[in-house]
């Protein structure tokens, strides 16, 4: 054996050096077939360039006589490289597929939630015609379910365009009358005073008859002075409610719950129903 000895071991102990550190290791593992593409490439050329050296190199044999032994390691090498490197692309492949699959549920679904949204706004625009004619233009109903500690807005519809954007869609349980008709079956509020300046009275207010922030109210998109919320049950088993329902104005004056109570009677299986059905697409 001799110092040529580390023109065909010395490669792949500095490869060996690499891989005892964890941060070249990863590195070579995610591209073992470029670095068995590599190999390759170097054992050709050794087998090149030492095709007639008579130089013993290791057991007695010179370069001549391992020229052969060392363009067929090249070649499994490449083969290797080869096989690995389709299989790579195929799993990229298939990785790309599956995540473009994913994006267009995830578009389909978002479009299904967005047109049942729609259709939930449109049954609560018929249902609590009544209640919105009487409003005059300044009334509001919004319905939400209830998942985990929050409430999700499903539907939402007011006379006037500018209080039916949709603003937030996520509520806490446990922040403003929401939670208090959550936790009491219904409320009722109204003479909240008017939002005027930087809204102090209007936040003094609220905050004095529920657990909510003034960056919270800040952020409402109507700085409404009555409302009305209802709780729909779950009557069949031990489950949860299935969410709420929140009457809105924006004049002071007492919301006619006698009006909505009677809608109710009428409506409040259809409004369930809404509620449950949407709960599946969530």
């Amino acid at each position: 054996m001799t110092v040529d000895i580390f023109f065909l071991l010395g490669y792949f102990i500095v490869i060996l050096i690499f891989w005892a550190i964890p941060y070249f290791r990863n590195f070579l593992e995610s591209h073992k077939s470029e670095l068995l593409t590599i190999s390759s490439g170097y054992i050709f050329l050794l087998a090149d360039v030492k095709s007639d050296d008579k130089t013993i190199v290791m057991f007695g044999k010179n370069w001549e006589e391992l020229n052969t032994f060392l363009i067929v390691v090249g070649l499994v090498l490449a083969f290797i490289s080869i096989v690995l490197s389709y299989y790579e692309k195929q799993k990229q492949q298939s990785f790309e597929t599956i995540t473009t699959e994913l994006a267009s549920t995830k578009t389909k679904l978002k479009k299904i939630q967005e047109e049942y949204k729609e259709l939930c706004s449109e049954n609560i625009k018929e249902i609590f015609s009544d209640f919105l004619s009487t409003s005059n233009g300044n009334g509001r109903v919004s319905l939400y379910k209830h998942e985990g500690t929050n409430f999700k807005l499903l539907g939402r519809y007011s006379n006037n365009p500018i209080y039916n954007k949709e603003g937030q869609e996520t509520y806490s349980d446990s922040e403003g009358f929401i939670a208090k008709g959550w936790q009491n079956n219904r409320f009722e509020v109204h003479s909240i005073p008017n939002w005027s300046g930087k809204g102090a009275q209007y936040k003094s207010h609220v905050k004095a008859l529920c657990n909510i922030t003034d960056e919270r109210l800040k952020k409402l998109t109507m700085k409404s002075r009555s409302f009305f919320i209802y709780r729909f049950n779950n009557n069949h088993n031990a489950g949860n409610p299935h969410g709420i329902i929140v009457f809105e104005k924006m004049n002071d004056s007492q919301i006619q719950t006698a009006l909505i109570d009677a809608i109710f009677q009428n409506h409040e299986a259809q409004i369930i129903s809404l509620l449950k059905n949407m709960k599946s697409l969530y």
